[in-house]
């Protein structure tokens, strides 16, 4: 268990541009206290040495932007979802990583049972 502690801080909005069709875009700003980062992205003495020397992870603060769309037909829902996330420069400087950011593209269908 890290011990650490994670603070979120997000904005979120939601806007329906038609009956059917909604948007909401997320800005969030992620902070990662050096204890919950170091447990994660650390490097102990006592681990594998083929990462390299012991790393200590320190506080690092993360990024995130995502914008979700949906568009209505009756009970079916199409769902689509882009987010971008770039780390902080404590993960950037881990050997456990081999890149700071994340793209995920993520889309679906839902069914509306009542």
């Amino acid at each position: 268990v890290s011990r650490g502690w994670v603070a979120n801080f997000a904005w979120n909005p939601e806007y329906n541009i038609t009956n059917r069709y909604q948007i909401s875009p997320r800005i969030l700003a992620q902070y990662w206290d050096g204890d919950y980062t170091n447990y994660y992205f650390g490097v102990q003495g006592f681990e594998p040495q083929h990462l390299g020397s012991t790393f200590k992870a320190k506080e690092t603060w993360n990024g995130m932007f995502t914008l979700s769309q949906s568009y209505r037909w009756g009970r079916i829902k199409g769902v689509l979802v882009t987010e971008l996330k770039v780390y902080g420069s404590q993960v950037e400087l881990s050997p456990l990583t081999k890149q700071r950011s994340e793209f995920r593209l993520i889309s679906g269908f839902l069914y509306n049972l009542f």
